[in-house]
């Protein structure tokens, strides 16, 4: 897999790390907690998992969503482009890594040529 970008990307330390710049397309933290909120109530409930389910979360990014996840599901994998974010993914100890619990670093096009 090559970078589209030649720079790694470095994490700025005054940002939470479950909220990328990207999210909220600012550094107002309320906003992502809102949005968090407004995901869990809203739209969790829509993939009415449980603790046989087996999730792919293509875009997991640094572990804002799967740290809801992990915890209740059989297996989960958690796909990410971005190297950084899995690394800090990783390290979370926050989130419940179970033996059936992976985060790969991987483009979604790398991951299919696996299957």
């Amino acid at each position: 897999m090559t970078r589209v970008y030649n720079d790694h990307i470095q994490i700025d330390p005054s940002i939470d790390i479950d909220a990328p710049v990207v999210l909220c397309g600012d550094r107002d933290k309320s906003k992502i907690g809102a949005w968090t909120t407004f995901e869990l109530e809203n739209r969790f409930p829509l993939l009415s998992i449980d603790r046989d389910s087996v999730v792919l979360e293509v875009g997991c990014g640094t572990g804002r969503i799967s740290k809801y996840i992990t915890s209740v599901v059989d297996t989960y994998v958690g796909v990410d482009y971005v190297k950084e974010f899995i690394d800090i993914v990783q390290l979370r100890e926050d989130i419940e890594k179970k033996e059936s619990t992976y985060f790969i670093h991987s483009s979604i096009q790398e991951l299919a040529k696996r299957a």
